[in-house]
């Protein structure tokens, strides 16, 4: 799995001509196809490979093959991608994907069983063999104005809880609950905090949510704002893309690497962990595979509509969500800073206090200062 390079925006792929047109160049990235069907059903179009050097660069050039032909419907390219032709609709692309939380942003999803080349933020390198991880890019189309200021960095978290989602519909696992866990804050009523904020560290007072029960056993959370943690060792990460922008519409590529069959011994980390270490009877490997893309398909699909219908309310429903099971908040972190998806050097530590309305994370130092971090490389003690 991906180390944990952490950025609230979007990955590299995002230099543009005046016309929309990406001048970044990416690979053909032939893939081995070993099934193209329905297994996802929450998905418009889905590709099952045996093998890919990177499911993001395989999405990428996929998308931007299709839009080679002009005037094509970039939510069309998306909802098609993935079939032998591309899938009619009559929505135009600014009603597709903007005009209201009912109608649903397109959604296509390429799976593999193992890349060969895979890549995180800041070009960390990825584990992966052969039946042993889960190894997805989901693609969908949203309006382009999500890509300025905070909202972008909501997509990337929108992820990192429809996997938590997917994981605990498909394994029983439940996510941590910092609204009912002493020392950390929540965004419910009962709460209260050391600091105004809601999501300050807090002084826990019980209130309605899971059972005391349920906050024993594995637990899942996000480490801000891209990895999916597991009894505090890291399951996965999370690389938004952006693969291609025409007129309003933006085409944005998720990839998403969980460890779920690997053994103990073949972890890169220490500081990471594999669902079958702490998940006894997974179904094999191609079914738990499917379910959890399903999963994902489903979740990220229902909270980029709404995001894209509403961003300001969205947004800050995600950041309660977020919030809720954040392994970040009230911790000690360590922070290194990075600009245009290269480190700068700049290093903050402190404790964890909040994420912010624009997707930030806010750190207090030793020595009081507050920092806010965007985008950086944050390690949690």
């Amino acid at each position: 799995m991906e180390r944990s390079d952490q950025c609230t925006g979007m990955g590299a792929k995002d230099d543009h001509a005046s016309d929309g047109t990406p001048l970044i160049a990416v690979s053909n990235c032939a893939g081995d196809v070993a099934d193209s069907n329905d297994s996802v059903q929450s998905a418009d179009s889905v590709r099952v490979l045996t093998s890919v050097d990177s499911t993001n660069t395989y999405a990428t050039s996929s998308v931007r093959r299709a839009l080679a032909e002009d005037d094509i419907d970039c939510v069309d390219v998306v909802r098609g991608l993935f079939d032998d032709g591309h899938a009619e609709s009559s929505a135009t692309e600014s009603s597709a994907v903007a005009s209201d939380s009912e109608q649903r942003v397109p959604m296509s999803v390429v799976l593999s069983d193992t890349q060969t080349a895979g890549r995180g933020r800041l070009d960390r390198t990825w584990y992966n063999e052969p039946g042993e991880s889960f190894v997805g890019t989901f693609v969908t189309a949203v309006p382009k104005a999500l890509l300025d200021g905070g909202s972008s960095g909501w997509m990337t978290m929108a992820a990192g809880l429809a996997a938590i989602y997917a994981l605990e519909a498909t394994t029983g696992l439940i996510a941590v609950d910092r609204q009912n866990e002493a020392g950390y804050g929540g965004c419910s009523e009962g709460v209260k905090t050391v600091h105004d904020n809601d999501n300050q560290v807090a002084q826990g007072d019980d209130h309605d949510g899971r059972s005391q029960h349920d906050q024993t056993g594995p637990r899942l959370a996000l480490k801000w704002p891209n990895d999916v943690y597991l009894t505090g060792r890291k399951l996965g990460g999370i690389l938004a893309e952006l693969a291609a922008v025409r007129g309003d519409i933006a085409i944005v590529v998720f990839g998403i690497g969980l460890n779920l069959f690997v053994p103990a011994d073949r972890l890169p980390t220490d500081q990471s962990t594999s669902l079958q270490l702490q998940v006894n009877d997974l179904p094999e490997y191609a079914e738990l595979r499917n379910r959890i893309a399903d999963g994902i398909a489903s979740s990220l699909r229902h909270r980029l509509t709404l995001l894209a219908a509403d961003p300001v309310a969205a947004a800050e429903t995600l950041r309660k969500e977020t919030v809720a099971v954040s392994w970040t908040l009230g911790r000690h972190v360590t922070a290194r800073l990075a600009q245009n998806g290269v480190t700068s050097g700049q290093v903050v530590e402190g404790v964890a206090e909040s994420i912010n309305a624009d997707a930030s994370l806010t750190i207090r130092t030793a020595d009081d200062e507050i920092v806010t971090v965007t985008t950086g490389d944050v390690g949690v003690e």
